[in-house]
């Protein structure tokens, strides 16, 4: 080992490189390869992110959500749980989603939704922030964060690069029409668990 290596604080003084940032491609040669066999992970901005567990109010909202939207969408299009969908250097997986068209127009995973929905109770500040940035900057019309622990409804509309323009929040006792179905109305309660 050379001198210079074994001066004392060295360590503290050489700056770590920057993070790698991954291309999808990458990523999905990573899995390929089995470096995630049996964890749950995402990309975003080029970053490969661990998923935590789904408890059991988290999952009872999804299914509640993909039922919901289900009944109101399908089968002029497709809903989606907990799959892919690519946002150019990011490939969230976002709890629920619904894609433009058939399931048998696709061929790989979606680009862009019609509507997106993201059930928050751990993953809240996730969900609004870096989430939310990359669901907007992908060109996605209307996102939804499903707050578990304030029993509440955000809903992000009229996307820009940086972030959406419009934040609306709707409470327990209220109702929401989706953009891609405004005759709908869905009662924020018959989401939550």
């Amino acid at each position: 080992m050379s001198a210079v290596l074994e001066k004392p604080g060295l360590a503290r003084r050489v700056k770590a490189a920057p993070p790698l940032k991954w291309t999808r491609e990458q990523y999905y040669e990573l899995d390929r390869l089995g470096f995630f066999q049996d964890k749950r992970t995402e990309l975003l901005e080029g970053r490969i992110v661990f998923m935590s567990p789904i408890n059991f109010p988290h999952s009872v909202a999804t299914e509640n959500v993909e039922a919901i939207l289900k009944t109101l969408f399908e089968p002029e299009n497709w809903v989606r749980t907990q799959m892919p969908l690519n946002c150019g250097t990011s490939d969230p997986q976002p709890d629920v989603q619904v894609l433009p068209g058939s399931r048998e127009t696709y061929t790989d995973h979606g680009t862009r939704a019609l509507l997106i929905v993201e059930v928050a109770d751990t993953t809240f500040s996730r969900d609004t922030k870096k989430k939310m940035k990359i669901y907007a900057k992908a060109g996605n019309p209307e996102y939804w964060v499903l707050d578990l622990k304030r029993s509440e409804l955000l809903v992000f509309r009229e996307p820009t690069i940086s972030g959406y323009l419009k934040i609306t929040v709707f409470k327990r006792t209220q109702s929401i029409r989706p953009l891609a179905a405004p005759k709908a109305s869905i009662k924020v309660a018959d989401m939550l668990p």
